[in-house]
């Protein structure tokens, strides 16, 4: 949320709203493939700004606390009703 476009080693796992690589964010698998993706972003200016905002812009929808724990919130509420329990916060 630093406002800098995210290049960040490619997750393990499944993540809900996940950035899109190369369109909101950049993942890599090696180093060298990391400093691939930073020469690129430094030779083309647009790329970077156009991977920035969009990258910004899902973080604001997607990534934020409240939208976390909004998220968390939701899938523990849908849990709960199948499990035939009433969630506390519905009193």
């Amino acid at each position: 949320a630093h406002g800098c476009v995210l290049v960040s080693d490619r997750p393990r796992h499944e993540i809900p709203d996940n950035f899109v690589d190369g369109e909101e964010a950049f993942f890599y698998s090696t180093p060298e493939e990391a400093v691939e993706i930073i020469a690129r972003l430094d030779a083309d200016p647009a790329l970077y700004e156009r991977v920035r905002q969009a990258g910004m812009a899902k973080f604001q929808v997607c990534h934020t606390t409240l939208a976390r724990a909004m998220y968390l919130l939701n899938n523990l509420t849908r849990v709960m009703l199948a499990a035939g329990q009433r969630p506390r916060w519905w009193q």
